[in-house]
């Protein structure tokens, strides 16, 4: 490479680099001024505001763990990863199930084992609802109140989409992000493909010339696809947002690592599907019970498990094998979803 190729290499990656790095440090989060951001103050909309970059330490800041999460776990979801998934979806109806709107069963049919969803007092239960999650219930059930989830999988795509688009813009309008996660995801995006098209007509125009040049292109390239890999760190969270996400972070790590008791294991269950850990937590909640009768065999006596029904789950189930079946319709649910949106996609 001559002297002048070398200079136009070194100015175009210097260049690329300053514009990636203006759009990805302009993403910076938004968080209270203070000595815990995962703290919310009493008035936070006049509360002083900093922008930095996602800190995971203080999230995992043992002396601060939360034995709650004051958002629910699918919009914990949200702000983990600024995307909704179809796992969060499966875990919605987990914890509508555990509040009491649906109930799973698992069923016998002439082909093997199937989930069946029951909406449970939906007129008397429609007031404690969210708006997206009425919106995931009309998309259920639209013929009837019981339907099963393999009957789901053919009409399901677009009403997940009607789905996370409410969660997106309720996400807004509850002010946890400064706009439309998924808008600032693909505007990201969208810059990259640009960049990867250019970058490419680039590479044609000067492969045929001899010399360096063609070696202009690679920064470009190189540049488009780090834009695509921040998409999904490109929405803004705002300070209130930043302070919900550590709180929802610091109860994950608490489920993991933290002291717990048995009694906590139904009510926190749906944030186990959330974390990818609904296993681990049943193991967890019989561990912490090993002195005396299961949790789980407790709360099946006293009925509370009325939203779930499976022949692995009776009287005297440990939490594990609640657990267990939980984590079964998770994947199921899960799956089901990944299969009805093909092609659905916005």
């Amino acid at each position: 490479m001559s002297l002048a190729q070398v200079a136009a290499v070194v100015g175009v990656s210097v260049a690329v680099a300053a514009a990636v790095w203006g759009l990805v440090f302009s993403r910076r989060d938004y968080f209270f001024a203070s000595d815990d951001p995962g703290v919310v103050p009493d008035n936070p909309r006049r509360a002083s505001t900093v922008r930095l970059w996602r800190f995971d330490d203080s999230i995992k800041d043992g002396e601060r763990l939360a034995s709650t999460s004051p958002v629910r776990p699918a919009v914990l979801g949200l702000l983990r990863r600024s995307l909704i998934k179809p796992r969060d979806m499966a875990v919605m109806v987990v914890d509508l199930a555990v509040r009491g709107h649906v109930k799973i069963d698992e069923v016998s049919t002439g082909s093997g084992t199937d989930w069946a969803l029951l909406w449970r007092n939906e007129s008397s239960s429609i007031g404690g609802l969210q708006g997206y999650e009425k919106k995931f219930l009309d998309a259920v059930f639209t013929d009837s109140n019981t339907v099963l989830v393999r009957n789901l999988r053919r009409g399901f795509g677009p009403k997940f989409i009607e789905v996370q688009n409410a969660l997106y813009a309720g996400s807004v309008k509850s002010g946890l992000f400064k706009a439309n996660p998924i808008d600032e995801v693909i505007g990201f995006r969208k810059f990259g493909a640009m960049g990867i098209v250019g970058s490419i007509f680039l590479l044609g125009l000067l492969i045929t010339d001899e010399g360096g040049w063609v070696y202009v292109a690679l920064p470009v390239l190189a540049g488009a696809f780090a834009l695509m890999g921040f998409s999904t760190r490109a929405a803004r969270r705002t300070a209130l947002g930043s302070a919900l996400h550590i709180q929802g972070q610091r109860l994950l790590t608490f489920m993991q690592d933290g002291d717990i008791d048995g009694e906590s294991f139904e009510e926190l269950l749906p944030f186990a599907v959330a974390g990818g850990f609904t296993t681990g937590w049943g193991s967890r909640c019989d561990a912490a019970d090993s002195g005396g009768p299961s949790d789980a065999t407790g709360v099946a006596d006293a009925a509370k498990l009325s939203w779930l029904d499976s022949p692995r789950v009776g009287a005297g189930a440990s939490c594990g094998e609640v657990a267990s079946v939980v984590e079964g319709f998770a994947s199921s649910f899960e799956k089901m979803v990944r299969d009805s949106r093909k092609g659905n996609k916005r």
